[in-house]
């Protein structure tokens, strides 16, 4: 009862914090008790074990997660917290009992988040670097995550669905992509910018 307490105050911290001290705050956590189940790529994409904690999923069901992310780093030289959070998200839910094999996770990309799905030598253009963020949409892929980016965002930004990640579907709109996976059943979660 007093982790779960424990928890409750250092969230709540967390979120009156500026963005750049709940990372510090974050990491801190992380670095000392962080798990990291399947994800093991950046430092946040851990979990804090919990314990007697309810809610606990059924080893048996699928949960199907559809992702909205259009966050993007102030600076777009530095990791998109929003990718690493994709990671978080999965391992969070293997802790709480679901088998890997049973995440059905689907990511839908517009907005700013876009820049951050570029591929290397688009990055390296335009920011005079490689994308930092690539090799986390790989791990994440390669556990089965799906990627789909937004045809309007890309139409506006006048942007090559070939200068992205070749991970990423193209749809018609982010919009019609959430509402065709509620459709099917997920559950959607936002990562909009901090």
């Amino acid at each position: 009862m007093q982790r779960i307490f424990l928890l409750t105050v250092l969230l709540f911290y967390s979120c009156t914090l500026g963005f750049s001290q709940n990372i510090a705050a974050l990491s801190k956590t992380m670095k000392a008790r962080g798990v990291y189940p399947v994800m093991k790529s950046h430092l946040l994409m851990g979990v804090v074990p919990v314990d007697q904690v309810v809610l606990n999923a059924n080893p048996k069901q699928v949960q199907k997660i559809a992702i909205d992310i259009t966050t993007s780093p102030l600076d777009s030289t530095k990791i998109n917290y929003g990718i690493t959070e994709i990671g978080r998200t999965f391992n969070l839910h293997v802790v709480n009992g679901t088998p890997k094999e049973k995440i059905d996770m689907v990511v839908i990309v517009h907005g700013p988040a876009v820049k951050s799905f570029l591929k290397d030598e688009a990055f390296e253009k335009e920011f005079k670097m490689k994308n930092p963020n690539l090799a986390f949409l790989r791990e994440l892929h390669q556990h089965g995550v799906k990627f789909y980016v937004c045809g309007q965002i890309l139409a506006v930004m006048e942007l090559d669905k070939n200068l992205l990640a070749p991970e990423l579907q193209l749809t018609l709109s982010a919009k019609t992509a959430v509402t065709h996976f509620q459709s099917q059943g997920y559950s959607l979660l936002y990562f909009t910018k901090d």
